[in-house]
């Protein structure tokens, strides 16, 4: 992966420190590494829909917790590896 990161200028705070204003980082990745962010997308999806079966049919509270907190953990993974994407 390639980071370009771009700067806009220096900024003063109240307080007279100075700082780099407008900083951040363009990601530019491979096709290799494109092709690794849609597998684990993929097995975060499937873990995200098996998880999500497994908490509706269980009936212990605390195992049901369990699955509905891992599947949601799964989602949100899910979701950071889309901004790649994007």
């Amino acid at each position: 992966m390639i980071l370009n990161s771009i700067f806009t200028g220096w900024a003063e705070n109240n307080k007279g420190e100075h700082f780099m204003k407008g900083v951040f980082f363009v990601a530019q990745i491979n096709q290799l590494e494109l092709q690794n962010i849609r597998h684990l997308i993929g097995q975060h999806e499937t873990a995200y829909k098996k998880l999500s079966t497994y908490a509706q049919q269980c009936t212990d509270p605390q195992l049901k917790q369990f699955f509905q907190q891992s599947a949601q953990e799964a989602q949100t993974s899910k979701q950071k590896l889309m901004t790649f994407l994007s």
